[in-house]
Order: structure tokens, then C-alpha cells, then sequence
């Protein structure tokens, strides 16, 4: 990917996406591949140049590797290492709250990046924060204004096994 003009995003030489085209749609991606293959760098790339289009971004992020993204844009962090806010496991007996503040703001502010760092929770709780925050970020998204969600490490949302 290359950068490119505000409200485009280039994937390669070849394929050139307007955002314009997906104003009302909305424009879905998975980025598929073998491990060490390039796909969070990828995905990484894509935000910044949402971001750059100011389009605010949203990334789940289980590992803990989007937080620098406040390097380049705005950027909230919330939980792990480097989070604004902490996100802990015990300290909430639902996360619902909290995921409805954090969509609020998604959906109220263009242009600026939120990353939801679950590195420190265990994965169960890893599980129960994404299902609220994702069912709110979805319940708040009520305009037409674009936004890009990311779910990095899905499968450890939606697992093949349904484990």
C-alpha cells in the first residue's frame, strides 16, 4: 500500500479504493493470510491512510501493537501498557458502560484513532469486553459517517471451533 490523495486508499497500483463509493454501503475487508505475512502491517497501513482521509479508526487490539498510532494521529488508548485509561479485569462488573462511552465518542468525533489494547485481560474476559464494546460501537453508529473497525487476532473472537 501507498499513500495516497485524501478519500482514497491504495492497495496497490491496481486497485485504487475511493471511500466515496462506500459512503452508504460500506466497504468490508479481511485481510487473510499465513503467519508472518505482512497482514497487521497491512491493516496498520489501511488505518493510517483512513486516518489520514479523516476517517476516525477503531482497532481491537488483543496483542497490544496499535497504541503507536498516537505517534502519527490522535490517538485514544484504552487498556494495556500504553493505555490513557486502564482497562482491567476484576475492575468492571460490565463492561457495557464504559463500551457505550467508547462508541460514543467513535461515532461523535471523526478523524481520530481509538484502540481498545486487551493485552493485559485474560482471554475470557478478552471475549466479554469485545462483545460489549463491538455491540455498541454498532448500536451508536447511527449516521453516515465512516468509520473503520478493526479486529486484529479475530479468531480469537469469532473462533473456527466455536470454542
Amino acid at each position: 500500500m501507498t499513500t495516497s490523495p485524501r478519500g482514497t486508499i491504495t492497495l496497490s497500483p491496481q486497485l485504487v479504493l475511493r471511500l466515496d463509493h462506500y459512503a452508504k454501503s460500506g466497504l468490508h475487508v479481511a485481510v487473510l493470510g499465513a503467519t508472518g505475512a505482512g497482514k497487521s502491517n497491512a491493516v496498520r497501513v489501511f488505518c493510517e491512510q483512513a486516518l489520514r482521509c479523516g476517517i476516525t479508526t477503531v482497532v481491537v487490539d488483543p496483542e497490544g501493537e496499535y497504541y503507536t498510532l498516537g505517534d502519527a494521529f490522535p490517538t485514544i488508548v484504552v487498556g494495556g501498557e500504553h493505555g490513557h485509561v486502564a482497562l482491567l479485569a476484576g475492575q468492571l462488573d460490565d463492561y457495557a458502560k464504559p463500551a457505550a462511552a467508547l462508541a460514543q465518542l467513535a461515532t461523535a468525533h471523526q478523524g481520530i484513532a481509538i484502540v481498545l489494547d486487551l493485552s493485559l485481560l485474560p482471554k475470557p474476559v478478552q471475549q466479554e469486553a469485545y462483545q460489549a464494546f463491538a455491540a455498541a460501537l454498532f448500536r451508536a453508529k447511527a449516521t453516515d459517517l465512516p468509520l473503520v473497525f478493526v479486529t486484529e487476532e479475530a479468531e480469537l473472537f469469532a473462533p473456527e471451533s466455536g470454542a
